[in-house]
């Protein structure tokens, strides 16, 4: 939906080729923009932080000033109704039920061999493991208690 570039090339022939529903980001437009952002949510309370960027950053910032609030309103019109708490919430039990089930596909999974190509219509379910940093430069992903349960790199 959204492309990227400092390259002059990149930038004179982007208008020929981007679509309605696509957006072109001058790459140092996006890099000022990141850095307002990164100023943005440095500003929070140490506490705020510490909760980890998935609790406090999920969307951008409301404020419209921000380029990628911009392409959010572009791009993901509904991000504004999750933010804004109208998004029902998982009830515990529910929660509960979703992370068994997923435990217990994962358990049963057959692994298959990585050049093996199967069309997803053709599995019942599949299933990636990814293992993630705990930190992304000077930002914490995830609060404490997540951290410590899981299966994450320092």
């Amino acid at each position: 939906m959204v492309f990227a570039s400092s390259d002059n090339l990149h930038q004179a022939v982007v208008p020929l080729f981007l679509r309605a529903d696509q957006s072109f980001a001058k790459g140092a437009d996006l890099k000022a923009d990141l850095a307002k952002l990164d100023e943005h949510y440095s500003a929070l309370p140490a506490e705020t932080r510490s909760r980890g960027v998935f609790h406090f950053a999920q969307y951008p910032p409301t404020d419209g000033s921000f380029l990628v609030t911009r392409l959010w309103d572009k791009h993901l019109p509904l991000w504004r109704n999750h933010h804004a708490g109208l998004r029902k919430p998982l009830v515990k039990d529910d929660e509960d039920r979703i992370v068994k089930e997923i435990n217990r596909s994962a358990k049963e999974a057959v692994p298959i061999d990585p050049p093996t190509r199967i069309a997803s219509d053709d599995a019942d379910y599949i299933l990636i493991k990814r293992k993630v940093y705990a930190t992304k430069g000077k930002w914490k992903r995830f609060p404490p208690e997540v951290e410590q349960g899981c299966d994450c790199e320092p």
